[in-house]
């Protein structure tokens, strides 16, 4: 069952790729559209016919190129990060603390289960909008395995590693659990990285592409497209 989930999973991600910037607290992937990004920066208006590629020509700083990718190659995105002395234990979940991809929102999320260490992932601890909220609750009835959380406040029961925040609020019980991968997730996100890999080789003649596309693409992420698209975890 794993390996057709993981199948599916591809298919639908058939055209896109991903990578994952790292740091201290969070971990992000960045989800988007190989073809467009090719097709645009090869053969498109933007193309820079130059021996110094984007020298001095950041890809970023481009108003038309930054519509492009908001409107166009840039798919969805999504950040995690630790749980801290701020939210409790959590089970060590990983916490989505910001995703946006409509149309993408099982492959987006799968991610962020393909990132987490352990596998399991959480809803934010403080804020979570109606359409987040929504969504996890679809994830809650579909039987996801999941671990549910103690008040952190009351110390319920010993262990200690399952106390974390939790929101006070009935309609929102769901929201108190950190929820398992199901499996398939690692198998897409190694997929999306190879895409994304095989991209950057077919731009390797173009000076500091690397560099400069997933620049463009973090850059937006946070900014314009994150705007059009607020899911909020």
């Amino acid at each position: 069952m794993t390996r057709l989930l993981e199948e599916y999973a591809i298919s639908n991600a058939a055209g896109l790729g991903a990578f994952v910037r790292r740091e201290s607290e969070f971990t992000t992937a960045y989800v988007y559209d190989t073809n467009l990004l090719i097709d645009y920066l090869l053969y498109g208006d933007e193309f820079i016919d130059s021996p110094h590629g984007f020298e001095g020509r950041e890809l970023s700083y481009r108003s038309e190129t930054r519509k492009v990718a908001k409107e166009r190659i840039l798919k969805g995105f999504i950040e995690i990060k630790t749980p801290g002395e701020d939210t409790g234990p959590c089970y060590d979940a990983a916490v989505v603390s910001l995703a946006a991809g409509p149309g993408f929102g099982k492959e987006i999320y799968g991610l962020g289960y393909a990132m987490s260490p352990n596998g399991l992932l959480a809803p934010d601890r403080t804020t979570v909008s109606g359409e987040a909220t929504a969504s996890w609750r679809n994830v809650a009835e579909k039987g996801r395995k999941r671990h549910k959380f103690d008040d952190w406040k009351l110390k319920v029961t010993p262990p200690t590693d399952d106390d974390c925040k939790v929101h006070n609020d009935p309609e929102k019980e769901h929201l108190n659990y950190a929820y398992e991968a199901e499996g398939w997730e690692k198998g897409l996100l190694r997929y999306l990285e190879a895409q994304h890999e095989a991209t950057m080789e077919e731009l390797s003649d173009i000076p500091n592409a690397r560099r400069e596309v997933e620049g463009l693409i973090a850059s937006v992420a946070i900014g314009e497209f994150w705007q059009k698209h607020y899911w909020k975890r």
